[in-house]
């Protein structure tokens, strides 16, 4: 079958109560064949189904946690990367570690507290493996076990028909007036509900409602609210609020067969929407960071498709079309052997080293380590790697920059800070720069020397970078396939080539850089010698390329050949990346990162090409969010 993937995730484990048949599903993607965990190094999370279908008074059925859970494997494969379907008895034999399996998400829409000892038995391993630092995503009638809450008990009221709350929103509703569920953003359309008392959807929502009280929101986050007319009842939250480990929703927001008044069909047919899974995210978004909204990956209308302006990577260099997925690695190899073959081949990589640490400093919530390797061969450096208290692999990303001071928070502009940022959220980062050069007004790195470089300078700073990654990927305290490269202006030039050339990476943050060629922009100056147009001294006059001061070197053979990075961007596919755009990277830029787009389109991958804007080139407080919503979703697992 085809799979389509997305990078929100890593990997996902579904461990449901009953067996195939009992389900109502088979053939080759039945929850039999989705068992199989494609990568067993790697960070994942987990989904307990819980329940199976109940039957309501009416005759229609409640979801089945079951067939929910399948849906959720089908659809995280098509979306997300790494979802496997496991049976009960692994969460029974098992003890979760909270560094591989992070959260589980508790699909309970079947069964209420208490009522089998299977729940008992599953309530206790949750609770065991809470305590261990993992996270849960509790999807039920009602709240979980008093043993997953943080706050008193005074501060909820469950469905108890004689509650004054609970009785109005059991009243009918005034014409034009409508009852609906929305996330704490609004970011759902209206979800109007049955509007006779006592009949169909609504009677199923309103009498299966767990409320937060007002005053609750001092202890939690709220998620999910319920609307009726002008009042807003919290009905899905997260806590403890400083740092939640448990969030709760509603199955009603998840499921939108409970918004039907007519009977839902078979199971299977009958789970997630993209309103279900919105309600997923959020809950992950609480425990984790928020994710980038779904614009951040899809072109305004007028600069959808692609631009005629650049050739398409989907040709072979003689002309063929790529035309089937199978293809694709064999053109992938063609485009980076031409890159190489163009800019000159690198050394082989530096895999056998590790940092020296020169100096450590204890700061809040992380430290961070003065640090040395050899980025060229012969040639060392030195940064500064912070990694964060915790314990257990972490994700971590490169931040690469003129210097290592900036990004790490010893100095330099404002909204630059990213590696310290990052420590902060838990990343592992290693701030690397090239201080030296940039002193010299050299910038880049040049071998064997400056005098007679045989590969492009920008080329050469991708190479130092797989080199640092090198070196970071040995640390205790990194997850080798969860490691990120950005950087900003300067450095969002070499984030770009480091992370298309070097395959390692698992995502990328490209900050303005100018991902396409052009010549009226002094700050997408591909052409200096310390990018693509290098020559030997004397150079150039720094600037805008002109009669008087032309460029020289590969760029301009590039430019005579009619060549540009747009297959440069194809050599991330599937993995994602994010351009940060401001005044050199506007939105007219979509036009040629459609071109990665159908790459990917190709692969069956999805959301992997994001794009956010400011007007200006520096990074602002919104950008710099942006960025780490990104990171948060790229390389969390």
């Amino acid at each position: 079958m085809s799979v389509k993937k997305s990078f929100l995730c890593k990997r996902l484990i579904i461990i449901a109560v009953l067996p195939c048949a009992a389900a109502g599903l088979g053939g080759s993607d039945s929850p039999c064949g989705l068992g199989a965990a494609q990568h067993a190094d790697r960070a994942r999370v987990g989904i307990v189904a819980v329940g199976a279908v109940r039957g309501a008074d009416d005759g229609r059925r409640w979801p089945d946690d079951r067939a929910l859970a399948v849906l959720t494997v089908r659809h995280l494969r098509k979306n997300l990367k790494n979802a496997a379907l496991l049976e009960a008895d692994a969460l029974m034999s098992q003890e979760f570690s909270a560094d591989m399996t992070p959260v589980i998400v508790v699909f309970a829409g079947g069964v209420g507290g208490g009522q089998t000892s299977l729940y008992d038995s599953m309530t206790e391993k949750l609770v065991a493996y809470r305590k261990r630092g993992g996270k849960i995503i509790w999807v039920g009638a009602g709240l979980p076990d008093r043993r997953f809450r943080g706050f008193p008990e005074h501060y909820v009221e469950s469905a108890d028909r004689s509650a004054p709350w609970l009785a109005e929103l059991q009243k009918p509703l005034a014409d034009g007036e409508e009852a609906r569920v929305s996330l704490q953003a609004g970011a759902w359309p209206a979800r109007a509900a049955a509007r006779e008392p006592g009949a169909g959807a609504w009677a199923q929502v309103a009498g299966n409602v767990t409320r937060f009280k007002p005053g609750s929101e001092a202890l939690i986050t709220p998620l999910i609210k319920l609307r009726v007319g002008d009042v807003a009842h919290t009905v899905g939250g997260a806590w403890p609020k400083s740092a939640p480990t448990v969030a709760y929703l509603p199955v009603f927001a998840v499921c939108p067969g409970l918004w039907s008044d007519d009977r839902p069909p078979a199971p299977e047919a009958s789970g997630l929407d993209a309103q279900g899974f919105e309600s997923l995210d959020v809950a992950f978004a609480a425990l984790h960071g928020p994710a980038l909204p779904p614009s951040a990956f899809t072109p305004p209308a007028e600069y959808a498709g692609v631009s005629e302006d650049h050739r398409s990577p989907l040709l072979f260099a003689d002309g063929a079309a790529v035309r089937e997925a199978a293809e694709w690695p064999r053109r992938r190899r063609e485009i980076l052997s031409a890159w190489h073959s163009r800019m000159g081949e690198w050394p082989p990589l530096l895999t056998n080293q590790n940092f020296q640490v020169t100096a450590s400093v204890k700061c809040e919530g992380f430290t961070r380590h003065h640090v040395r390797f050899n980025w060229l061969p012969g040639e060392s450096t030195d940064g500064y790697l912070l990694v964060p208290d915790r314990s257990g692999k972490k994700p971590a990303v490169i931040t690469l920059y003129y210097e290592p001071e900036t990004a790490a928070g010893m100095g330099g502009g404002p909204y630059r800070d990213f590696a310290l940022q990052l420590a902060r959220r838990g990343f592992v980062a290693l701030s690397i720069g090239t201080r030296e050069a940039s002193k010299r007004r050299e910038y880049a790195l040049y071998w064997p020397d400056v005098r007679e470089a045989r590969v492009q300078p920008l080329s050469m700073l991708a190479y130092a970078a797989a080199n640092a990654y090198q070196a970071l990927a040995k640390e205790a305290s990194v997850d080798p396939g969860r490691v990120g490269v950005m950087g900003h202006s300067f450095g969002g030039k070499w984030a770009m080539f480091a992370s298309c050339l070097y395959d390692r990476f698992a995502c990328g943050v490209w900050s303005d850089p100018g991902v396409v060629f052009g010549e009226d922009s002094i700050s997408v100056n591909y052409w200096e010698p310390w990018y693509l147009g290098y020559h030997p001294k004397p150079w150039r006059e720094r600037g805008l390329m002109t009669p008087e001061n032309p460029g020289r070197g590969l760029y301009l053979k590039l430019r005579e050949e009619g060549l540009d990075l747009t297959d440069l961007h194809a050599l991330m596919a599937p993995r994602p990346f994010l351009v940060s755009g401001g005044a050199e990277d506007p939105p007219g830029r979509w036009k040629a990162l459609g071109h990665a787009i159908r790459v990917n389109a190709l692969l069956g991958a999805t959301n992997r090409v994001a794009m956010t804007n400011r007007l200006r080139h520096a990074p602002c407080a919104e950008s710099n969010e942006q960025i780490y919503r990104f990171l948060e979703q790229a390389l969390r697992p």
